[in-house]
């Protein structure tokens, strides 16, 4: 007779134990208002006005998302009509869509990427812009390159700092007037570590600004004030780091 058949691993009871606990706190609370992560309270500095945009029949918009209209800066007449789900209630949705799995893909206008828009406005003025989804692979081959490349909040995760790297590597042109821009809270130390990892190539020359843009720094300073025990400078406030190619 086999008696490992009849062994009960441990590390299994106690890891169901604990999902059942957490599963069994969250149901159970009494708060029944949609809830959110305190630090994902402050979600932007409002750089941008933005309004509610009124739906009708004829828009095909998931029930799950609201619709808002940005007015940019200097009169353009030009709407950004950006897609914002609604907070999710924690009690409904965990059960089913948590079971064990981490979701950290959180949809929203993170600080970082409306800083990198208002502050760096002037290098976008008479260029032809695209927004492109880059495959994160250090043995990735790009076929084109760029005179700007911008990025927002994508250094939190150490493990794909090499990756970045050969991105900026293979589509930056090599020219003195090219630029990269990376726009992140420090998180930590890994903005700080990809700053590092830039410097020691000796391909270019790194600047870690963190007062560049006054209305930035005065929201800055508001929020410390009034939204105390949501806002951290660690993970809210985004830094502004700017490489260029050390020829």
């Amino acid at each position: 007779m086999n008696s490992n058949a009849n062994k009960i691993n441990p590390t299994k009871i106690t890891a169901k134990f604990r999902w059942n606990l957490l599963r069994s706190i969250i149901l159970s609370s009494s708060n029944t208002q949609h809830t959110m992560n305190p630090t994902k309270k402050h979600q932007e500095f409002i750089l941008f006005p933005r309004r509610k945009r009124a739906l009708t029949n004829n828009d095909d918009i998931p029930q799950l998302e609201e619709w808002f209209t940005y007015d940019l800066y200097d009169h353009v007449t030009l709407d950004v009509r950006i897609k914002i789900p609604r907070k999710i209630d924690i009690k409904a949705t965990f059960a089913t869509e948590y079971s064990g799995i981490l979701n950290t893909g959180n949809l929203c206008i993170w600080p970082s990427e409306e800083t990198i828009l208002n502050s760096n406005k002037e290098l976008f003025s008479d260029v032809d812009m695209c927004s492109v989804q880059m495959l994160w692979n250090k043995n990735t081959v790009y076929d084109i390159q760029y005179n700007i490349v911008i990025c927002a909040d994508c250094t939190f995760d150490k493990e794909t700092h090499p990756h970045l790297l050969h991105v900026i590597r293979s589509i930056l042109k090599k020219s003195d007037k090219s630029l990269f821009i990376l726009c992140a809270p420090r998180r930590g130390d890994s903005l700080q570590a990809f700053v590092t990892l830039l410097e020691t190539t000796g391909e270019f020359r790194v600047e870690l600004l963190e007062k560049y843009d006054e209305i930035v720094w005065k929201s800055h300073g508001k929020s410390l004030k009034e939204e105390q025990g949501y806002y951290n400078t660690d993970s809210h406030y985004p830094l502004i780091v700017r490489a260029s190619w050390n020829l």
